[in-house]
């Protein structure tokens, strides 16, 4: 991560202490652009996680779990979405199966005459 508009900040008040024990990729900066402080993941190279307009306090670490919350929240959204549709696929998958299957069955009762098929027979038709 190379930014000249980045100053990385050693604050007294141990908030870059904090930020680093939520996530030791994670440091604090000014920047002299925008002229705000900001967390970045050194980690990545593109390192912007959040901005804080005042000077680094608890409200900046504050930010930063509600954040990472909000962003769990949505994953978690996500998955369940997914999962459901999942589930609803999978439902549909067995339930148009089994209907042909049935329609294969009833097709070859049909045309065998009687209409009697045995177990081995129902079997054969299905697998």
């Amino acid at each position: 991560m190379k930014n000249k508009n980045l100053i990385k900040i050693h604050d007294v008040f141990f908030i870059s202490d904090l930020i680093k024990k939520y996530n030791t990729s994670f440091r604090l900066f000014f920047n002299t652009n925008r002229s705000q402080y900001e967390i970045h993941d050194i980690s990545q190279n593109n390192s912007f996680v959040i901005s804080y307009n005042k000077y680094p306090d608890e409200g900046l670490i504050c930010k930063l779990y509600q954040t990472n919350r909000e962003n769990i929240n949505k994953t978690l959204k996500l998955l369940e979405e997914q999962n459901e549709k999942l589930t609803k696929d999978k439902n549909e998958f067995i339930t148009d199966n089994s209907k042909e299957k049935m329609k294969e069955v009833i097709s070859f009762a049909t045309k065998k005459g009687d209409g009697n098929l045995s177990a081995t027979q129902i079997e054969n038709i299905i697998s």
